[in-house]
């Protein structure tokens, strides 16, 4: 993809919006990381951890092949930093919750491209995703942790 590529990120609970600019060697900058550790707080209790910058390399492949000839691609974050708190909420509403969510350690992320084929994005992830992915039905989670796949 040319030089860079920008992922236009927005949070979907928050409403907040931030670009990252990707430059082609992956090597992203440390006030980009910090903004995107801010976008993926837990928003419920306005917390924040470190997220793996690894994430965003990884979330940047998978764009850059999910997208058309655009440098710039919508992300939408519907995850990334869990507290413990809200990590125990969620497994009370679903059983697809892991006690020892990859999210409460800043090693997680669920996101969706809209208006991009699901196939082609699931393609993309399953390249690209060298730790944990889970393709839902309507978002994709990504991990650094152990590589194991699951598909809902």
């Amino acid at each position: 993809y040319g030089q860079y590529l920008t992922l236009a990120l927005r949070s979907v609970h928050t409403g907040e919006e931030m670009n990252i600019v990707v430059p082609k060697s992956l090597s992203v900058s440390n006030s980009a990381i910090a903004k995107f550790t801010h976008l993926c707080r837990d928003w419920r209790y306005n917390q924040a951890q470190d997220m793996d910058p690894e994430l965003i390399r990884i979330l940047a492949k998978i764009c850059d092949e999910s997208k058309d000839h655009k440098r710039a691609i919508s992300v939408e974050i519907l995850s990334g930093f869990r507290t413990q708190r809200t990590n125990e909420m969620l497994r009370r509403r679903s059983v697809m919750v892991a006690k020892n969510s990859f999210h409460k350690i800043g090693k997680a992320l669920d996101f969706r491209l809209p208006n991009i084929d699901r196939h082609k994005v699931r393609a993309s992830a399953d390249r690209y995703a060298s730790g944990g992915l889970g393709v839902y039905k309507n978002f994709i989670h990504i991990d650094t942790g152990p590589q194991r796949r699951w598909f809902m």
